[in-house]
């Protein structure tokens, strides 16, 4: 898999492959079969290669949203994103 990255974020680590960069924004759609230690494990890996945000989509489409701290109530790159989705 080849994540999207904006130009901007290419640019600006011209030197690194892009699969060494993590997209502004990561997001990840649970299964049944997701641990909590596996989400986990992936979200910390995702910000420890730059990424902004991570969005995790639960079972019902709700959205949880965090940055490098923990849970934020909405997105700061893309406030209006709705807090559930249609599955």
């Amino acid at each position: 898999m080849t994540p999207w990255v904006s130009r901007e974020r290419r640019a600006s680590k011209p030197n690194d492959p892009a699969y060494l960069i993590a997209p502004e924004i990561c997001v990840e759609v649970l299964s049944p079969n997701n641990s909590e230690e596996e989400i986990e494990l992936r979200r910390q890996l995702f910000f420890e290669k730059g990424a902004i945000e991570f969005w995790q989509c639960g079972l019902l489409g709700e959205m949880t949203f965090f940055d490098a701290a923990g849970v934020i109530p909405k997105s700061k790159l893309c406030p209006d994103f709705p807090p559930c989705v249609e599955i």
